[in-house]
């Protein structure tokens, strides 16, 4: 197996495109104390209650913890208007990488509200017929439904050139985290059991040929997953739980085609016009 190919990388945000958009568009003034919708004021601009429930969600508050939650929400918001706020002073938003940036985060924030509410209006009812058929063509949520018992090694994602050259040659964890010793690089190590019927098709393959070969490392963010797979063994579901995968499956792929199909109207309905050098018809043509 390649270098390359043993490296997956998961991209993920520090900061969802809703939560920037919505700090970097809120510009309400208030220059009297808090009262009323305004839960805080920095430097005379004010934190509205919605803009703390609004943060409470993308924590994962609920009914029963928000009101614990509400104090280090509230300070996060806080310090992200004095970042906002000495960046202003800087002039760093009137910069032309900035404006698009904010441009960008805002598109991204409309365009997934307009595909939530395509996402709303897919048809949902599931017939027993629809799992039947769903499981026919998806094995490994129940015939093929297998527990992966894996080995992992967690340490810091590497970006120095002479570490990672000498992680390439490691056949095995016990090679990596003799590399990682002799340069010093703290790690963790654990033992996971994971269910195949969780993972897509691409990361389970590549997960399997662990079992008898090369370690798989997975990058997320700023930490590497070394993973080897020491056992496999067929799982345990009862019907109800692989009928409730089954209707989610089937639940993702009519949203996935609904959107697929509204965008492709999209398409069809509006006069897009290119330059020349990115046309795609011209470039099929030539």
């Amino acid at each position: 197996m390649s270098a390359s190919s043993r490296f997956l990388i998961t991209k993920r945000q520090t900061l969802s495109a809703a939560a920037l958009a919505l700090t970097l568009a809120t510009a309400a003034c208030n220059k009297a104390g808090p009262s009323g919708q305004t839960v805080a004021t920095v430097n005379g601009e004010a934190i509205t209650q919605s803009e703390l429930n609004f943060e409470l969600g993308l924590s994962g508050a609920n009914a029963q913890n928000s009101k614990d939650l509400q104090p280090k929400a509230l300070q996060a918001l806080i310090d992200r208007k004095l970042v906002i706020q000495a960046g202003e002073r800087d002039g760093l938003y009137k910069k032309p990488n900035a404006v698009l940036a904010v441009e960008r985060a805002k598109n991204i924030v409309m365009a997934n509200l307009a595909l939530q509410s395509v996402a709303a209006g897919v048809p949902q009812p599931v017939t027993t017929r629809d799992v039947e058929t769903y499981l026919a063509k998806h094995p490994e949520l129940s015939r093929e439904r297998r527990t992966l018992s894996v080995e992992q090694i967690r340490f810091p994602a590497p970006n120095n050139p002479s570490l990672i050259a000498a992680m390439k040659p490691a056949k095995t964890l016990a090679e990596l985290t003799a590399v990682l010793d002799s340069r010093g690089v703290s790690y963790q190590r654990a033992t996971v059991e994971l269910d195949s019927a969780s993972l897509d098709r691409n990361a389970l393959g590549r997960l399997m040929t662990t079992v008898n070969g090369e370690p798989l490392v997975i990058l997320e963010g700023a930490t590497a997953i070394a993973n080897h797979v020491i056992s496999v063994r067929p799982a345990e579901a009862s019907s109800a739980a692989i009928n409730e995968l089954a209707k989610q499956g089937i639940a993702r792929d009519r949203i996935q085609a609904g959107i697929v199909q509204h965008q492709a109207a999209l398409r069809n309905a509006a006069k897009i016009e290119y330059a020349k050098p990115l046309d795609p018809k011209a470039k099929a043509s030539q």
